[in-house]
């Protein structure tokens, strides 16, 4: 997002799992992604065994163009 990123692992009946969620001033790559690796490894880590079977991503349409509203 413009503001955060969130982290939710759901099962195939869509109930929510687990759920992590970080806040930000800017949306830089660096730390967005060292969130996404942390959380993945500590979501594996608590139902290890289980199998992850996919992963998605979404973000903001056009992201790149809300510099004015990100104060970039």
């Amino acid at each position: 997002g413009r503001r955060s990123a969130e982290i939710v692992l759901c099962d195939f009946h869509g109930r929510v799992m687990e759920r992590a969620r970080r806040a930000y001033p800017y949306p830089a790559p660096e730390p967005i992604f060292a969130f996404i690796l942390s959380e993945i490894a500590r979501m594996r880590g608590l139902f290890a065994g289980r199998r992850i079977a996919g992963i998605g991503v979404a973000m903001p349409f056009d992201l790149w163009k809300w510099a004015e509203e990100v104060d970039a």
